[in-house]
């Protein structure tokens, strides 16, 4: 009986790590996309004009893959425009 207890004590312990690690992760995840894009900016065509204008290392940014039920607007956003942006790393 004792160690049925102790195996369900473990057990619920090691999914509670779990569920914490994954949200974790995608709180993250999604902070660190916020971060590197930001729909108000400049988009350029070129790097080097990029680099040019801002001082600052630049990132290509495409959105070129729509989840199946998802819209373009709704992965990328209304305004989201394809090329070269200033990037916080």
């Amino acid at each position: 009986m004792k160690k049925n207890i102790f195996f369900i004590i473990i057990l619920a312990i090691f999914m509670v790590i779990i569920l914490i690690s994954f949200f974790l992760f995608k709180n993250q995840e999604s902070l660190e996309i916020l971060s590197r894009v930001n729909i108000n900016q400049n988009v350029f065509s070129t790097e080097e004009e990029c680099i040019s204008a801002t001082n600052q290392n630049c990132d290509f940014q495409n959105c070129d893959y729509i989840p199946d039920g998802k819209t373009f607007e709704e992965v990328c956003g209304k305004d989201f425009k394809k090329g070269w942006v200033p990037v916080n790393y």
